[in-house]
């Protein structure tokens, strides 16, 4: 994730790349999206991929962008 960057323009990113890998038939895993977003967040959020990471269902996508939403809402206060 480039700093400066919004989580909201982040997860969109995401999202359209996703898309494109759906288009072309090799549609990613929820689970491998979440670890793929975990380890690109910074630092800041190291908080929340610990919390993500204890939990014994990995969250959708958009209960993932909820989460650091609320933390970036949180840390920009």
């Amino acid at each position: 994730m480039e700093p400066g960057i919004s989580i909201a323009s982040f997860m969109r990113q995401v999202k359209e790349v996703v898309n494109k890998m759906t288009a072309n038939s090799d549609k990613p895993s929820v689970v491998m999206i979440v670890e793929r977003v975990l380890t690109a967040l910074p630092t800041m959020y190291d908080g929340v991929r610990r919390a993500i990471g204890a939990l014994d269902t990995v969250p959708t996508l958009e209960q993932l962008t909820g989460h650091l939403q609320l933390e970036e809402a949180r840390k920009n206060n």
